[in-house]
């Protein structure tokens, strides 16, 4: 089996909110790897690129691919209430 094919097996396309696409490994497959995302713009040109973690503020955690510079937003916008904190509802 070629390479390519392999990989493709051991990945699947997912969904992170808010509408971000990404690929993950299968755990199953992951061999000692650890969990990771891959960029799908990357992917589809076949090459595997892991987003790397910039930091979370306010809920929402920044991704950034080293490989084509695209920068992806995961999660849920939390307000922050200087006094009591994030809150998770308006």
């Amino acid at each position: 089996m070629k390479r390519g094919n392999v990989r493709k097996i051991a990945t699947s396309f997912r969904s992170c909110p808010p509408s971000v696409f990404v690929y993950t490994l299968k755990p199953a497959m992951a061999e000692g790897e650890p969990a990771h995302y891959i960029c799908a713009k990357c992917y589809e040109h076949r090459k595997r690129s892991i987003l790397h973690g910039a930091g979370k503020e306010q809920g929402v955690e920044t991704f950034h691919c080293q490989e084509c510079n695209s920068k992806f937003y995961v999660g849920s916008f939390e307000p922050y209430d200087g006094e009591e904190g994030y809150s998770s509802s308006p």
